[in-house]
């Protein structure tokens, strides 16, 4: 399903900095619990008011209008799901959320960054594009396991030799 040519595709959001917490997780529960709430604009303004020295009040009152246009178009919202989540070195970790709706889920990712000691929201987006993101995936799948298999069973072969060498 295509919503329109803003919402088609991935609408993004980076700031040099946004929320702050110890534990980056922290960090998207504010967003959830206001989209549960249906206060989609508030959902926006919970990751992205603390951004205001890099991005305009403009710019926050457009995405927030965007995400609340999900919610005619979507139907109900049922909750969330955590379906990925990459760390590099405990500095910047990347989470993607299924937020399920009544018509069709939509991906909500955050990329959280800690240039010290606090964690912070780095980037933001969410896309309805999943038939792409399914597409993209599968192509891995069937790459990954075509290629690591054998070696896996290799690997495996080797081990079972030695140890039974032993």
């Amino acid at each position: 399903m295509k919503f329109s040519k803003i919402l088609s595709g991935l609408i993004l959001f980076t700031a040099a900095s946004l929320s702050y917490a110890e534990n980056y997780s922290d960090l998207a529960k504010p967003f959830f619990k206001y989209t549960e709430k249906g206060e989609y604009r508030k959902a926006v303004n919970s990751v992205l008011e603390s951004g205001k020295p890099w991005i305009s009040e403009q710019s926050i009152k457009e995405i927030g209008t965007q995400f609340e246009s999900l919610k005619e178009m979507l139907g109900t919202y049922y909750g969330y799901e955590k379906i990925l989540e990459l760390n590099i070195k405990n500095r910047m970790v990347l989470e993607q959320y299924l937020a399920r709706f009544e018509r069709q889920p939509i991906i909500v990712e955050f990329i959280y960054y800690k240039p010290n000691d606090n964690w912070r929201v780095n980037n933001f987006l969410w896309t309805d594009e999943l038939d792409d993101y399914m597409q993209e995936h599968a192509k891995f799948s069937i790459f990954s396991e075509r290629y690591t298999k054998p070696l896996v069973d290799k690997l495996d072969k080797y081990t079972e030799k030695n140890n039974s060498n032993k």
